[in-house]
């Protein structure tokens, strides 16, 4: 589209592009995220009819809209009530070398590539990632349900939840995770854990550490 080539937009071409976006985020409440960015931007942009760049991350959230937008099918099936209660549990942890989740009876662990170790990713990324991960491999199980995660990343925490971070890794995560839940259409509730309460995860992101945790897993999931 036009927008994807702007470098820069008056108050009242943002406006009228809102105007359009926000009634598609009526049906898909993860998408409102993207919104809330762009009408923050709003507010400093006086005079109305003066040209204002976009930023970097504000391109990208178009690019986003413009992603999803192509796959829309204008129905949403969830229903968008606020919710107390939810269809699944999701909990997953990461090391700098390796991560893992849990969700209901199902499990994964994976050693980091080198791409990725060798890039010297932060712990919150690396977290955040790995939620990105769990949604890539249950997503299309999740469709139409409400989806409780817990992770013991309070960095991760915020991100998801407020769709604020200075951090682009976060962001691009942010914005992947959310593409997720759009497309597949489920929700998503991110929740601080402790990490001493984290056991499971705990011991699949360190699986390919040693012995010990293997054997810890199998020990806390017998039960199972």
């Amino acid at each position: 589209s036009q927008w994807q080539q702007k470098t820069f937009a008056t108050r009242r071409e943002l406006e009228s592009l809102l105007g359009k976006l926000m009634f598609i985020a009526k049906c898909v409440r993860s998408s409102r995220l993207f919104i809330s960015r762009m009408l923050a931007f709003l507010p400093g942009m006086f005079p109305p009819h003066r040209p204002y760049p976009l930023g970097d991350e504000f391109r990208k959230d178009l690019a986003w809209w413009s992603r999803f937008v192509a796959v829309y099918n204008g129905v949403s099936i969830i229903p968008q009530e606020p919710w107390s209660s939810y269809d699944g549990v999701a909990a997953t942890d990461a090391t700098l070398t390796g991560c893992g989740g849990v969700c209901g009876l199902e499990f994964f662990h994976r050693e980091f590539p080198d791409l990725v170790t060798a890039a010297g990713h932060h712990i919150a990324f690396l977290e955040t990632l790995t939620l990105v991960v769990a949604a890539k491999i249950w997503g299309p199980a999740w469709r139409g349900k409400r989806l409780q995660f817990y992770c013991d990343s309070a960095d991760t925490v915020y991100v998801l939840n407020s769709g604020k971070a200075k951090d682009p890794g976060l962001l691009a995560c942010a914005r992947e995770l959310w593409w997720l839940a759009s497309n597949m259409e489920f929700q998503v509730r991110v929740n601080h854990i402790p990490g001493e309460e984290n056991r499971l995860p705990d011991h699949l992101s360190r699986w390919h550490m040693n012995q010990s945790h293997r054997h810890a897993f199998s020990q806390l999931t017998d039960h199972m």
